[in-house]
């Protein structure tokens, strides 16, 4: 089984904490990048954005592979339905993704967290391009 890293909006290499705790954990890691039209701000790439992301996502797979022996696979369509259809063909014990803090991305993790829960899947999410995240943030602080 393996230790599934779910990247999102997140493609540094080297301060990537769920990329990080994932080949830290002994497991082998897969990792994936899902191209989420429903989710996705940039789902309506331009000319130069869909070059930008493209660029990166071929440096980043191949920095994987090169340096670490990890594969990255991409997907497109429904996130939550790539990666139940990931755990029913038994690939993954283990799923890792850093937290974005868009609400309609908050609320989808949420959901999809207490699924996998469910399911038996251990759920490891860590801050995401912040500091401070924005729920330790209270009034008065």
């Amino acid at each position: 089984m393996k230790h599934l890293v779910w990247l999102r909006n997140d493609l540094r290499l080297h301060d990537n904490p769920a990329l990080y705790y994932a080949c830290q954990s002994g497991a082998p890691v897969m990792v994936i990048y899902i191209f989420d039209e429903k989710h996705e701000a940039h789902a309506k790439l331009g000319g130069a954005r869909a070059w930008w992301l493209e660029s990166n996502l071929k440096f980043f797979q191949a920095f994987l592979y090169d340096k670490l022996g990890i594969t990255m696979q991409f997907y497109q369509g429904d996130s939550s339905e790539i990666i139940h259809a990931l755990i029913a063909e038994g690939l993954v014990s283990d799923i890792s993704w850093n937290r974005s803090y868009e609400p309609k991305h908050i609320s989808r993790d949420q959901e999809l967290k207490s699924q996998l829960l469910a399911a038996g899947v251990s759920v490891h999410s860590y801050p995401g391009n912040v500091l401070i995240e924005p729920f330790a943030i209270t009034t008065g602080s």
